[in-house]
């Protein structure tokens, strides 16, 4: 039995997924499984790269497939053939579907391709094979043939498309044929940020950066608020729209004074952590505003890091993603003087040695992993 699995996508990247092909002539029940790693992540969960999962199982007049779509769905198609005690006129397929959310079954569909009508004789099933659950359209097979196709979409979830066919070994050889993809709107990358890249950058910077929407000082000693906000001085937390803790404007004189007291608080021996700092604040941001902000200051950085990154626009998604990541950190100067390898590594285009070049000492390892491992799905993408 062989398991063959690529890459789908499209030059511009607004096509992801990956599709799985599995066959041979099975000695018993046979499983394999595949997983393909996306340029980003195009599921639920999106602030990691993403990867299409999926288990195949092949024996004598049975199939299974099961494809993992994101951390919480799962689509299952199995087709068993079934030999009739009255002769091949009473042979019999089932097929059932079942889409599953937090290994929850939210649709199920069962049923036989050939029923008893009154007289007793074997007749084509009247089910229409055209269902809809949990934001799927669903078609399945209606007919006995060679092969068997259920195709699932959902225009909720980002144009997502599954598409299963199982081709049964009744004797010798059986195949598996397994496609997921989806299809984003098609946007120019040479210009900005696609919209499915925010939206798997955006929660990872909250995630990395931390979301305080008080005054505090950093591990380098600089007053911050909301996703690593910088407040180098009175002056720019005067034009913050703090509010009081009754959801007051504060006053330009309230926010001065604040950012005056955390800085005042920081003590290079100590280290204080972030949230320590909100004991001493009495002034918050809003979280539609450090929403709107994280947003508007990513937008901004591309043509910053179009200018430090020559070709930029035509990077991989995830390699972009990566890249902005320790831009954010860092800031250009930092990024372009203490990681001259990394950078050498990124003006060829070489990903797997950026992603060994990445790894920063003043983060924790898991947003180290995170930029890696980015890194590498821009190469095993390449």
């Amino acid at each position: 039995m062989k398991l063959i699995t690529k890459p789908i996508k499209s030059t511009d990247e607004n096509i992801c997924g990956a599709s799985f092909s599995y066959s041979g002539t099975p000695n018993g029940v046979e499983v394999a499984i595949g997983s393909q790693p996306l340029t980003f992540s195009a599921f639920q969960d999106r602030d990691y790269a993403s990867a299409v999962s999926g288990v195949f199982a092949l024996g004598t007049k049975v199939g299974n497939t099961t494809m993992q779509l994101d951390a919480r769905t799962a689509i299952n198609f199995s087709v068993s053939e079934i030999s009739g005690s009255k002769g091949p006129e009473s042979d019999n397929t089932t097929v059932a579907v079942v889409l599953l959310q937090d290994a929850v079954p939210l649709f199920t569909k069962s049923y036989s391709l050939r029923v008893q009508d009154e007289s007793g004789a074997y007749v084509d099933t009247k089910e229409s094979g055209v269902y809809s659950g949990a934001g799927f359209s669903i078609t399945m097979p209606t007919r006995r043939q060679g092969s068997y196709v259920a195709v699932l979409k959902s225009t909720v979830n980002r144009n997502l498309e599954c598409r299963i066919e199982i081709a049964v070994p009744v004797s010798g050889a059986g195949r598996i044929e397994a496609m997921l993809k989806v299809d984003f709107p098609l946007e120019d990358k040479s210009v900005a940020f696609t919209t499915a890249e925010l939206e798997s950058m955006l929660p990872a910077l909250k995630n990395h950066e931390g979301e305080k929407d008080f005054m505090y000082v950093d591990s380098e000693g600089n007053v911050t608020t909301g996703v690593g906000f910088l407040l180098r001085n009175e002056d720019a937390a005067a034009g913050y729209p703090f509010v009081d803790l009754d959801d007051n404007p504060a006053t330009e004189e309230q926010k001065r004074a604040e950012w005056r007291l955390i800085s005042s608080k920081y003590d290079k021996d100590i280290k204080h952590t972030a949230d320590w700092y909100e004991d001493f604040t009495e002034l918050y941001l809003q979280g539609d505003f450090i929403d709107s902000k994280l947003q508007s200051l990513v937008v901004s950085d591309f043509s910053g890091l179009s200018r430090v990154f020559p070709g930029f626009g035509e990077f991989p998604s995830a390699a972009r993603i990566a890249i902005h990541d320790m831009y954010y950190n860092l800031g250009a100067s930092k990024l372009q003087q203490k990681f001259p390898s990394l950078m050498a590594a990124i003006a060829r285009r070489d990903w797997s040695t950026a992603a060994v070049e990445s790894h920063r000492t003043k983060i924790g390892e898991d947003r180290n992993d995170y930029v890696r491992d980015l890194f590498l799905v821009a190469a095993t993408n390449q």
